[in-house]
């Protein structure tokens, strides 16, 4: 079996927040956007669209319908994502914050089923990822920026919205997100799912 390894980091935000993970290639689109919602701390309270050169894939509903987009239920990574190194794409979050996770394909492994069964996996990665509703990476920003100063109203604010007197961006922990990502995509997957 084949895997990509992937890079993926938040568009157009400083301090770099990436990820390097493992998928497996027979995974769906759809897991694929679980498991990078996961990685950066999306609850799954939004709407999302993977974009790839092939296609666009979004889940569609009674109350949305993108009648150019392809369904990420049913397609392969490997169908929808090039195995060429270096291949590009992307996945939208949260229209109104607009999140972009930038993907790149690093390389394509050889997995032993063995291996097989602990995909998807991260590698590595670095900060703590999103924030839901706060304005996207410029209202995240402003996060980073209250807790640094740890004074003024907007520190409050956000203490107060958090419910924390400390948040530390630069947390990530590889075990934590690992431990906790097999069970996110089954929830995100019964949110979507519905």
């Amino acid at each position: 079996m084949k895997a990509y390894q992937i890079v993926a980091e938040i568009a157009g935000f400083r301090p770099r927040t990436w990820r390097r993970f493992q998928i497996a290639e027979d995974m769906t689109v759809a897991e694929m956007a679980y498991v990078l919602m996961s990685m950066f701390r999306m609850e799954g309270s939004h709407l999302f669209c993977i974009n790839t050169s092939k296609a666009r894939y979004k889940i569609q509903g009674d109350d949305f319908c993108d009648e150019e987009a392809a369904n990420p239920r049913d397609i392969t990574i490997a169908k929808a994502v090039s195995k060429e190194k270096g291949t590009k794409f992307s996945m939208e979050y949260d229209y109104g914050d607009s999140w972009v996770i930038d993907c790149a394909v690093e390389d394509i492994v050889d997995v032993t089923d063995e291996d097989a069964e602990s995909l998807p996996k991260v590698l590595k990665g670095k900060n703590y990822g999103i924030i839901e509703d706060c304005g996207g990476i410029y209202g995240l920003g402003e996060i980073i920026y209250a807790f640094t100063v740890k004074e003024g109203e907007e520190y409050e604010e956000y203490r107060d919205w958090l419910g924390t007197d400390d948040f530390d961006f630069s947390y990530f922990s590889l075990k934590e997100v690992n431990e906790n990502l097999k069970q996110d995509m089954i929830r995100l997957a019964s949110y979507y799912n519905c």
